[in-house]
């Protein structure tokens, strides 16, 4: 056998080790979910001028997920005197439509509405969505969250201590995929706790400077405006890299928020995983083809597997179930870190699916670029643009240039990009849901 087939998984081992010790680090700075509320924080809510600062939450709505009732009621239980909900849907037939009006009914209380955003005014379908909802809202303070997250009702006082720090100009929330009880859910689960929250929290700055997922989001109206708006985030898969970047060039920085927040997932199917992380794979594909490779040398089962087809020997056999038991060990740590829960002992296999999941993903992203989000079919342009027709992006200065028109999907989207920050940002993320 040859000495590399030993030495790189060894390396892909130690390398997973010290992003451990970072993650370790680092987690700890963080809040873990949980019921209690914590009435302290409740301090934090107030502004300047002695008044409870205003917040509108915006939610971009598709779909019924499973747990979309529960994750929308933790929302409407959220303690602050002031909070505007504003939940928007493409369609009235929207599946969500239903759900969303017994929540509202629900707690009459809350101020909240259901908005029906018909006009297509930007390709990314989400952002069409959350661009005509903050043209409804009452207060300064924008809100922005998947309809897949949870949170805890003392969550935003923390998010708005964080933000009225001098030099912050967003906060973001660190997500945790929680309930998995399928094989497809521990799969999805996995793929975001064991690698996308995983390296955002080890990377995570001592100023608190975040990279990852932009799922939850807290910042100023004047903010997003300043930073590009929704136009730019309209026309990139990856939304919130472009926004992160907008905000970086305003000299703001974007930090986590203290608390974790949820994202149940129970019975999601291995096509549910697929198609997300097809997607995200992509996005990241577009925008830093080396975290693709990164992923793949930082899981040790995967390398040592492949060491072990490619030059089969029993120190390759006993190194690869080293790996394995490392890979299972540290996958299950990680989960229990971010969310107190560790992976069911049934699901643990899915440890060792991911990686070979994620290879698989990685590599049909670089042959299509075809993509099915939220029911439409689009394609991938250069830094992760959205186009409405496969367009070769070998060559991304053509595709860029002022006399080029991509065919975007909707007309107020139509023309040159404009999405500089996306061009300039450095730091991917997987998009959202």
């Amino acid at each position: 056998m040859s000495l590399a087939s030993l030495v790189i998984p060894s390396l892909s081992l130690a390398a997973y080790g010290v992003l451990h010790a970072l993650f370790a680090r680092n987690v700890r700075r963080l809040e873990r979910p949980r019921p209690a509320p914590n009435a302290a924080r409740k301090l934090a809510t107030v502004s300047a001028d002695g008044r409870a600062e205003g917040v509108t939450l915006l939610k971009a709505c598709a779909g019924a997920d499973e747990a979309l009732e529960e994750c929308l009621s933790s929302y409407f239980a959220i303690e602050h005197p002031r909070v505007q909900i504003l939940l928007g849907v493409a369609d009235e037939s929207d599946p969500a439509v239903a759900i969303i009006r017994r929540v509202i009914a629900r707690n009459p209380h809350v101020d909240a509405r259901l908005v029906i955003v018909s006009r297509q005014s930007h390709a990314s379908p989400k952002i069409n969505t959350l661009a005509a909802l903050e043209a409804q809202a009452r207060y300064d303070v924008l809100w922005m969250s998947d309809s897949n997250t949870a949170v805890e009702p003392d969550a935003l006082a923390p998010m708005l201590s964080a933000l009225a720090r001098d030099g912050v100009g967003g906060v973001v929330s660190v997500v945790a995929s929680v309930d998995e009880a399928s094989y497809g859910a521990a799969l999805d689960n996995l793929a975001v706790n064991a690698w996308v929250t995983f390296g955002a929290v080890a990377m995570l700055s001592s100023r608190g400077v975040y990279a990852g997922a932009g799922k939850s989001i807290l910042l100023r109206r004047t903010t997003l405006h300043r930073a590009g708006g929704w136009g730019p985030m309209g026309r990139s898969f990856a939304d919130d890299t472009v926004l992160f970047a907008g905000i970086a060039e305003l000299g703001l920085s974007v930090v986590a928020a203290p608390r974790i927040i949820r994202c149940p997932n129970a019975n999601s199917t291995v096509g549910t995983f697929w198609r997300r992380h097809s997607r995200w794979s992509q996005i990241r594909l577009a925008l830093a083809p080396h975290s693709l490779a990164s992923e793949l040398l930082c899981s040790p089962f995967f390398m040592a597997l492949a060491a072990a087809l490619l030059d089969p020997s029993l120190a390759g056999l006993a190194l690869l179930a080293l790996c394995a038991v490392a890979q299972m060990a540290g996958d299950s740590w990680i989960s229990r870190a971010l969310r107190g829960q560790w992976i069911p002992p049934a699901l643990l296999p899915a440890a060792l699916l991911r990686p070979l999941a994620m290879a698989a993903l990685h590599t049909r992203a670089l042959f299509t670029r075809k993509t099915v989000w939220r029911g439409r079919v689009a394609y991938m342009g250069p830094r992760s643009l959205i186009i409405a027709r496969d367009v070769s992006w070998q060559h991304d200065d053509d595709v860029l240039d002022e006399g080029v028109e991509p065919d975007y999907a909707f007309e107020d989207t139509l023309g040159p990009p404009v999405a500089a920050h996306a061009a300039r940002a450095s730091a991917p993320t997987p998009g959202n849901d």
